[in-house]
């Protein structure tokens, strides 16, 4: 199974606040369905790309103008497309594990990146998914593994 989320369920941005929640749900959901289903021998997989061209620009409704402009240029600056949404997201369902949704939520946060903090975020993600992917448990010390590889990322890339 494949869920398709967006970079903004993990990384909220302003005046994106019912899409990005909507978006949250759908990576939180999977999470549930992977644990739940994973016994069951079924994969559950959620795909969370960055911007890309997609009809959603021609009909969405925007807050203003400059939102407007803004979705634009992340849409023209992104190297994504829908065929490389799609093909990463069947690689990832197919290798079945964590660390395959890991690596490519690292890639897409790297991918969106705008400017230093940006950037610094990416380099989080990455470290915090690096460890996250290793475990198909999660626990408290995971989790404090997880937030020092971030942080130690995060560190090596302003250095």
């Amino acid at each position: 199974m494949i869920n398709v989320a967006s970079i903004m369920g993990l990384v909220p941005a302003p005046a994106l606040a019912a899409y990005s929640a909507s978006k949250a749900a759908v990576v939180a959901l999977s999470e549930a369905l992977y644990a739940e289903l994973r016994p069951h021998g079924v994969n559950v997989t959620v795909a969370a790309p960055g911007f890309f061209a997609t009809a959603l620009l021609d009909n969405g409704v925007f807050a203003s103008p400059r939102n407007r402009r803004h979705a634009d240029a992340m849409v023209r600056s992104s190297g994504i497309t829908a065929d490389s949404v799609a093909r990463e997201a069947l690689e990832a369902s197919r290798a079945g594990s964590a660390e395959a949704v890991a690596k490519e939520l690292s890639r897409a946060a790297l991918m969106g990146a705008r400017g230093n903090s940006g950037v610094i975020l990416s380099q989080i993600v990455r470290g915090f998914s690096e460890v996250l992917g290793r475990f198909d448990d999660v626990d408290g010390d995971v989790l404090a593994q997880a937030f020092r590889s971030a942080s130690d990322a995060a560190y090596r890339g302003v250095q």
